[in-house]
Parts: structure tokens; C-alpha cells; sequence
């Protein structure tokens, strides 16, 4: 299915953002 493939890749950039959010206040927060 066309539309679940779009769905599923969106969740993974989703998911790659939130990651990657993360990761960037962890840092600022260890070298602060």
C-alpha cells in the first residue's frame, strides 16, 4: 500500500527529528 509506505516513512523523519531534538539538548545541557 502506497499511502502506509508515505505514513510509515513520515513517522521515521518524525522520529528522526524528535532524535535528533534530543540529542541536541543533551549536549547543550552537558556543555553549558
Amino acid at each position: 500500500n502506497l499511502q502506509a509506505a508515505r505514513i510509515t516513512k513520515c513517522l521515521c523523519v518524525v522520529k528522526y527529528l524528535q532524535t535528533g531534538f534530543a540529542m541536541k539538548n543533551i549536549i547543550a545541557t552537558f556543555f553549558h
